[in-house]
């Protein structure tokens, strides 16, 4: 094969693992912080693999050492200090990966990634120093990339002095504006759109839904649909217990639900699945 990529051909695996992991008690600066996203890709992960991607495959194993060296240190949080980062490990990676043609003009990568989710991938590659495009089919998701790739690099110096600002002092107070009223108005666009799914209930305002699959029940005289959980555990710490008590009645075969707390919970939400199962073939 041609044109083997370092990834095709080994990473320091130990390393990259320690930091992705590190970086679930980072609580300042991180992307995580900006908006809750499911199934979020630890920067430190995106950072070597769109590193390792780019890169050729060594030659040698002083090259392969060399390289490993460089991702170790190249992963560490601290490396994305901005008061360090241009001339620290990551200044060095970027020279690494913007490599000059025969007429000596530099070739910046394309990064595309079609489904960047919380944007962690675009934002490494733009970390170092690529041309990331990005994009999701969820609008949320598409929201998260706008703040994390566009917004804080486009508007970070609005309140700032002048100097090399992309703004003068007069045009900062119109767009910091303009940004406002543009994010306020998606805001009042979105509540106008999903408010009906969101209604008070005694009192009390639903924020959010459990989603499960289900299954119809293969007895032919029920045939009711079954949500799929793994467990009926809606918190599990060790001083707030929280459980979601599926409750079937034979004559409407409806399913509701309870929710259940502490010294309350009279069953297992472990094992509760297919007691529930097999409850409902009974019926």
């Amino acid at each position: 094969m041609t044109d083997r990529r370092l990834i095709e051909d080994s990473l320091p695996l130990g390393a990259v693992s320690k930091e992705s992991r590190r970086e679930k008690s980072l609580r300042h600066g991180h992307i995580s912080t900006l908006h809750i996203w499911w199934a979020r890709r630890p920067l430190a992960g995106c950072r070597a693999a769109v590193y390792a991607a780019l890169r050729p495959a060594p030659t040698n194993s002083d090259q392969r050492r060399a390289e490993h060296t460089l991702i170790a240190d190249l992963v560490k949080w601290e490396v994305t200090d901005p008061a360090t980062m241009d001339a620290g490990v990551v200044a060095k990676a970027k020279r690494n990966l913007i490599s000059p043609d025969a007429k000596g003009a530099r070739r910046i990568p394309v990064v595309l990634d079609p489904f960047a989710g919380g944007g962690a991938i675009p934002l490494e590659a733009e970390r170092l120093g690529c041309h990331a495009i990005a994009n999701d089919l969820n609008p949320v998701a598409h929201i998260i990339q706008l703040a994390t790739l566009e917004y804080a690099q486009n508007f970070s110096d609005l309140a700032g002095s002048s100097g090399s600002s992309l703004f003068s002092d007069n045009e900062r107070p119109l767009i910091a504006e303009a940004l406002e009223w543009s994010v306020g108005a998606i805001r009042q666009q979105v509540e106008r759109d999903v408010k009906h799914f969101y209604q008070s209930t005694d009192g009390e305002v639903v924020i959010g839904y459990i989603w499960a699959r289900t299954i119809q029940c293969p007895n032919p005289a029920c045939r009711v649909e079954i949500p799929l959980m793994g467990s009926w555990w809606l918190c599990k710490k060790p001083k707030k217990k929280v459980a979601l008590k599926p409750i079937t009645e034979s004559t409407s075969k409806i399913i509701e639900f309870e929710v259940l707390e502490g010294d309350e919970i009279d069953f297992d939400p472990h094992k509760c699945s297919g007691y529930f199962f097999l409850n409902f073939m009974q019926l």
